[in-house]
């Protein structure tokens, strides 16, 4: 089963966003209790460090959402949300214990903060690297196949929802009877009807959707390269519904 990376990229997010809000209180109310006197600038860096750069990363993900239509395996979006939530634990769980932890002589605050580094940082690169891979590198390495991309626009139609969904339905029903250039053509009259929705990126599809075309009548491509592009200009398609 594959699904849009969108969803991956929004759930990751929520969940950075609401571990950031928590860790963020309590390193307030530490500053405020007095507990942070002497070591103010390492836990503000430290929660700066931990958190700052997935969050960073997440939102831009969001934010250029619409330049990177793509589609995942379930079993890699379960991989990436389960590790950012223990990640995120992680960091929730080193300042929760860090009172029980530093009633030790032998260990300070400013020690614990410095010590905690060496299991969070190698998570936090673990997470940036896959972060990296499935939302920010163009080149694709995971393909779905046509039966996958016309389940998922399936799966899509069922769940849709708020205004203009009749209209969503029809085309998102279209790809999943991979009727795509009827679609294509469906959008962008819609589009022109409407205002609604990105033409020109509508007219970018039905041009690579005919240059595939042309590639195919003169076996230019192999039939694998060629059901690839058709599978991507569904995929994007379906991105382009959506927003309809």
């Amino acid at each position: 089963m594959w699904l849009r990376i969108t969803h991956t990229k929004k759930n990751c997010l929520f969940k950075w966003l609401g571990f950031s809000l928590a860790v963020f209180i309590l390193t307030l109310w530490q500053t405020f209790s007095g507990s942070l006197e002497g070591i103010l600038l390492l836990a503000w860096g430290w929660f700066a460090g931990n958190l700052i750069p997935g969050l960073t990363m997440l939102l831009l993900a969001v934010l250029l959402d619409r330049q990177l239509a793509r589609l995942i395996p379930r079993t890699a979006h379960r991989v990436l949300v389960g590790l950012t939530l223990v990640y995120l634990l992680a960091v929730l769980i080193t300042l929760i214990l860090e009172p029980a932890v530093t009633g030790n002589p032998a260990l300070n605050m400013e020690e614990y903060r410095y010590h905690s580094f060496l299991w969070l940082v190698p998570l936090q690169f673990l997470l940036l690297i896959g972060y990296s891979m499935l939302f920010f590198w163009k080149k694709m390495f995971l393909y779905p196949n046509e039966v996958e991309v016309r389940r998922v626009a399936r799966s899509e139609m069922e769940s849709e929802t708020g205004p203009h969904q009749e209209l969503r339905k029809k085309i998102l029903n279209r790809i999943a009877e991979n009727k795509i250039e009827e679609a294509l053509q469906e959008v962008a009259d819609t589009i022109q009807v409407t205002g609604i929705g990105n033409l020109e990126g509508v007219v970018i599809l039905q041009a690579r959707w005919r240059e595939n075309k042309r590639q195919e009548q003169l076996d230019l491509q192999s039939p694998e390269q060629l059901q690839r592009n058709y599978n991507q200009i569904a995929v994007d398609l379906m991105e382009l519904a959506k927003r309809l």
